[in-house]
């Protein structure tokens, strides 16, 4: 069975699924913002087709997650929308397929 005939997992509590802005977006999905107003929380389940060669998060798929993470926390806080001019990533360690659940929340 291919990753893209598996049912998808669902959001964990307190999550629903962002809504699609094309084919990128569904492509690199899905990805879950947090549900509670006011909180800009965005997480995502790592898919086989976000890892690299050796299994891990690819660093492209960080990147592309990071920047719509922080297009949506600009929205939430100003109601207008935003574009990327600069993004810079330092990976101080791997990111493992095999985390079950949320552990970690960033803070902007």
């Amino acid at each position: 069975m291919s990753e893209a005939d598996k049912p998808l997992k669902p959001p964990p509590p307190g999550f629903a699924p962002t809504p699609s802005r094309g084919k990128f977006t569904l492509h690199n999905g899905p990805t879950f913002r947090a549900s509670a107003s006011g909180d800009v929380r965005t997480g995502m389940w790592v898919l086989d087709r976000h890892c690299n060669g050796m299994g891990f998060l690819h660093g492209g798929m960080t990147c592309a997650f990071s920047d719509s993470a922080l297009a949506w926390a600009v929205w939430s806080a100003t109601g207008k929308m935003s574009v990327t001019l600069k993004l810079t990533m330092e990976f101080m360690d791997l990111s493992l397929i095999h985390i079950s659940e949320p552990t970690r929340q960033a803070e902007i």
